[in-house]
């Protein structure tokens, strides 16, 4: 088994540097808690639950440790066509354009980075699933364009694509497209959401270290919060 569970908040030398970043995400989580019930995945969703805390403590955790420069957010950005309604006086009321794109800005991640001194950067390009080879191509241009070492970060809805890839999936040909392209000590990072099997973690970590030239994948996840996510991560090594 290629999967390795590690802990976000592990070693004690680096508990003050937990305890500042989980004060900091708090603050940005309430600062944009804007929540209302809808079970339809939407890629422009402001990230602020729980899954998110340990999704940036994770990224952070890492860039921290091993001296990365840049986390860039590969998005997969899909914007709602329709924006959800409140009722008032027995009136239905749209969400303002302003008061949305304010809340679902998938730029304001950047403040964190500046917080703790790394850049984090967004592909906010609009991910066409039909379009794929392009999508790819941007991704690739920004990984030229970031400071290195950096941490690229694939976080699609629900996680690499099983047997074929829909819209919500990262593809399997995109990983063997962007994972030449790292340099040594560089990190590849997915979100995975859960599957219907009950080793999903390592079954997915097995899929993605073969896609990575058989190098070791870990398994980051939380015993506390978002519990049906997990995060892939595999550094390249040995190469230049």
């Amino acid at each position: 088994m290629t999967g390795l569970t590690l802990y976000v908040m592990v070693g004690r030398e680096q508990e003050w540097r937990t305890r500042e970043l989980t004060r900091t995400l708090r603050k940005l989580r309430a600062g944009y808690a804007c929540r209302y019930a809808c079970e339809k995945p939407m890629r422009d969703k402001y990230y602020s639950d729980d899954r998110d805390l340990v999704k940036w403590a994770t990224l952070t955790h890492i860039a921290m440790e091993f001296g990365l420069q840049t986390i860039l957010q590969v998005s997969y950005w899909r914007p709602e066509k329709v924006f959800p309604h409140f009722s008032f006086m027995g009136k239905r009321v749209p969400i303002s354009n302003k008061v949305w794109t304010f809340f679902r800005n998938i730029h304001n991640i950047s403040r964190l980075g500046q917080k703790i001194g790394i850049s984090i950067a967004v592909v906010d390009r609009l991910f066409n699933p039909d379009q794929r080879d392009a999508y790819v191509f941007e991704v690739k241009t920004k990984i030229q364009q970031a400071k290195r070492p950096l941490a690229l970060f694939l976080d699609p809805d629900t996680g690499l694509q099983p047997k074929r890839s829909c819209p919500e999936h990262t593809a399997t040909w995109e990983i063997q497209a962007l994972w030449p392209i790292l340099k040594k000590r560089e990190w590849l990072i997915l979100y995975q959401h859960a599957r219907r099997n009950s080793n999903w973690r390592e079954s997915v970590a097995d899929e993605l270290s073969s896609l990575c030239g058989n190098m070791k994948a870990h398994v980051v996840q939380s015993d506390d919060v978002g519990k049906d996510v997990a995060f892939i991560c595999i550094e390249k090594e040995g190469v230049a």
